[in-house]
């Protein structure tokens, strides 16, 4: 009884009883230019932070070492990664930090923003490194304290 209904349906959608059913997962796309654009963030012209973004992002464009925009854009990017929950915001921060990612002494902006973009990469021992040299520098940061806190909490270590 219910073999016969079931290939009454598959009849009546078009499908041969000896056909194979259509799969639902269809073969991922992957673009051959690094280059493309494959989706744009969420970002809406008429919202008075994201001119500000697009404001950031052009004197960026401009002089890609201007510190105080990138970290201004690098944390508003952090903060709307963490509001949407979507990590590419994350990675947007990591490239508009670049100039100064790799660099052995970066300013401490930069640092505590890496330790950020570290820590939410599970990259634990690293953001507590990069903590320690903000704390050395400016031991009342109360943002690189509550990051480390945060991250030593995590792993158990209230000591």
């Amino acid at each position: 009884m219910i073999r016969s209904r079931l290939l009454m349906v598959l009849i009546v959608f078009g499908w041969s009883t000896t056909s194979e059913i259509p799969s639902a997962c269809p073969e991922p796309y992957r673009p051959t230019d690094d280059a493309q654009v494959l989706e744009r963030l969420s970002f809406k012209a008429t919202d008075p932070a994201a001119r500000e973004t697009e404001n950031l992002r052009t004197d960026l464009r401009n002089n890609p070492r201007h510190l105080e925009a990138a970290v201004k854009l690098a944390t508003r990017y952090i903060e709307q990664g963490r509001s949407e929950g979507d990590p590419r915001f994350l990675g947007q921060a990591q490239a508009i930090l670049t100039p100064w990612w790799n660099e052995p002494i970066p300013p401490a902006p930069v640092l505590l923003l890496r330790a950020i973009i570290k820590q939410n990469g599970h990259e634990f021992d690293q953001a507590l490194a990069d903590l320690d040299v903000v704390l050395d520098r400016e031991p009342t940061n109360a943002q690189a304290r509550l990051t480390k806190a945060s991250i030593l909490q995590v792993h158990a270590r209230y000591a």
